[in-house]
């Protein structure tokens, strides 16, 4: 009255491992995610599935899966079936459009029993580094002066983002062509005498601004060249500088008043002396005629 029954345990162990091509990326690279899955047997393993949610630290860029298929929208791997000792891959590119600490976290099951549970799990960590892209430009109030007269720098510093940028300085050493006269700052301190302007952080998206004023002592073209840069990594230098020029002219020649002492030619024959423009006319016209008259009356008794 006995009966013997035999159950077969399907036994498999997945394995799932994880890399990424580049640990120490920098904010807008692309980096890839390679996951392998592994069944380690002893049975082949059905409905195999990988979980892999991706960080809101990434753009998905693409998934390519040897098996089965990869729905961005769950972030599920649907694998299918691996046999004993077979391996399935997926290999996803993300662009990074956040800094930060970035853990990535993966995992597996499938039907049946697994006795070893400790390899189903992978985590990648990588950090990407606080970056701040830093752009300045200047400008002058006139491309065109002559000596002695004043100018105007207007210098200003944005940060572009994606986040603060930290302990921010510009250089900005006048020429000995000029003299420093006064400077208008929106943040910070300009020293004139190292051309440093210290601006210490600024959030994303915000900017500072500082006018120079100067007196131009020599002629030619003044060229002048400001930089920025922080202590924040700064993945786009080219627009770090900035230069403008200003053309020098000589001052303009006093004008000298006309010579006004130069006597009319009848008055020196009379002579009477020649009264200058300032004078007064009436006054002068009447010594001519009283000298007229006398000397003709004087002139008619001798005869």
């Amino acid at each position: 009255n006995t009966s013997n029954t035999t159950i077969h345990v399907n036994i498999a162990d997945l394995e799932i491992i994880k890399i990424v091509n580049n640990a120490t990326p920098n904010y807008g690279d692309e980096i890839t995610y390679t996951i392998t899955v592994r069944n380690n047997g002893l049975d082949n393993s059905t409905n195999i599935k990988v979980s892999e949610v991706l960080a809101d630290n990434f753009k998905f860029i693409s998934a390519n899966a040897s098996k089965g298929y990869y729905d961005l929208t769950n972030g599920v791997w649907a694998v299918g079936n691996l046999t004993n000792n077979e391996t399935a891959k997926l290999v996803i590119t993300v662009k990074i459009v956040k800094t930060g600490f970035i853990q990535n976290n993966v995992s597996v099951n499938g039907t049946g029993f697994d006795p070893n549970v400790t390899n189903n799990n992978a985590t990648v960590n990588i950090t990407v580094p606080q970056t701040a892209d830093l752009s300045v430009v200047k400008i002058v109030n006139v491309d065109r002066v002559s000596v002695g007269n004043r100018i105007t720098y207007t210098i200003v510093v944005k940060n572009n983002g994606p986040d603060t940028a930290l302990d921010v300085y510009a250089v900005d050493k006048l020429s000995d062509a000029l003299k420093f006269v006064s400077y208008k700052a929106s943040v910070g301190v300009y020293d004139p005498a190292t051309g440093i302007w210290t601006i210490g952080n600024l959030t994303n998206k915000s900017n500072a601004t500082l006018e120079i004023t100067c007196i131009v002592l020599k002629t030619g073209v003044i060229s002048n060249e400001v930089f920025v840069n922080g202590s924040t990594v700064d993945l786009n230098m080219t627009n770090n500088y900035g230069n403008v020029s200003v053309t020098v002219i000589p001052a303009p020649a006093p004008v000298h008043p006309a010579d006004k002492d130069i006597m009319d030619s009848d008055e020196v024959a009379m002579g009477v002396d020649a009264m200058a423009k300032t004078g007064n006319p009436i006054l002068a016209l009447l010594v001519v005629l009283i000298f007229g008259i006398f000397g003709f009356g004087v002139s008619r008794r001798k005869k």
